[in-house]
């Protein structure tokens, strides 16, 4: 019985996920709404407001400030909600929230942490631990990509991670929806944990990511970001047969030039999950050891 309340907790949680992204895609279709807001958070925090009716006049004084993001207002609150000429107590709702916004975002400087050393209970306990570090109606959902793609990611110019143009569910930003440990992390990311990801991940293409064939270094690094529970809880952005994979749309990203990007505002952290130096002849024994097991045959792919 237990379990069936609470599967039926979950599909009510969903279904009402669905329909609040359907209402945030018809309020961006509405007349005078930009046909992309281009301001990464404005139209969800707006929706959430009731402040609809002000959402494309909003995002102009945004754009024409050079606020890509909501926490870019940090410092402009106050003249970006007099702009707007709100009655007082919606005034102070919208203010309440910018101030949110700028307390929990980051300053855009991150640095790589190896974590590779972890055994999985660490791993659990380090991803449970980044938990309170999120809002209420945040989750935490992972990226996997080299540690060369990373530091571009992460350098000061960058705008963010970048969305693909084509591909699976018409393209966007691929995520994990499930942590490490949950796929099985091996210390030192090994080849067991490289095969179960692989397969919840890339599905037919999993021997691609093991290590030393061509893909290992999409691997190489992680970034914990965090997503309203609004995307991350919407099925239909799921990619069919991988459970773990969602997709986030274009639509909902903030776009520069020709391109669409989850803005850093939402990277918790990011991390190094190869061997360090002093480990080198770990990761040669392990690719080895995949190497051979690949040759033999010994995992169904």
């Amino acid at each position: 019985k237990e379990k069936a309340a609470k599967e039926e907790k979950e599909k009510a949680a969903k279904e009402k996920a669905a329909e609040e992204v359907d209402s945030l895609e018809a309020l961006m279709r509405q007349p005078g709404t930009p046909k992309a807001v281009k301001t990464d958070g404005l139209a969800r925090l707006f929706s959430k407001l009731n402040l609809e009716e002000k959402l494309a006049d909003a995002d102009a004084w945004c754009q024409k400030m050079g606020a890509d993001s909501v926490s870019d207002l940090n410092g402009y609150e106050q003249e970006f909600v007099d702009h707007l000429n709100l009655p007082k107590i919606k005034a102070g709702k919208l203010l309440k929230e910018l101030g949110s916004a700028a307390t929990t975002s980051s300053r855009s400087v991150f640095k790589m942490e190896n974590i590779a050393r972890m055994t999985k209970a660490q791993m659990k306990a380090h991803i449970d631990a980044l938990e309170n570090h999120i809002m209420r109606n945040e989750r935490l959902a992972f990226h996997f990509t080299s540690k060369e793609i990373a530091d571009i990611i992460i350098a000061p110019e960058s705008h963010g991670l970048r969305a693909s143009k084509a591909g699976q569910l018409g393209g966007g930003l691929s995520v994990c929806k499930r942590p490490p440990h949950e796929l099985g992390w091996d210390k030192y990311g090994g080849p067991q944990w490289r095969s179960a990801i692989g397969k919840a991940l890339w599905g037919e293409k999993a021997e691609d990511v093991r290590l030393g064939n061509k893909d290992a270094k999409k691997l190489e690094a992680m970034f914990v970001i965090k997503i309203d529970e609004l995307f991350f809880n919407d099925n239909r952005r799921v990619l069919p047969g991988r459970e773990a994979v969602l997709i986030i749309p274009t639509k909902f990203l903030t776009a520069h030039g020709s391109d669409h990007y989850l803005s850093k505002d939402h990277i918790v952290k990011v991390y190094d999950l190869s061997s360090d130096k002093e480990q080198a002849g770990v990761a040669g024994a392990m690719a080895e050891g995949a190497a051979s097991s690949a040759a033999g045959g010994m995992l169904d792919q």
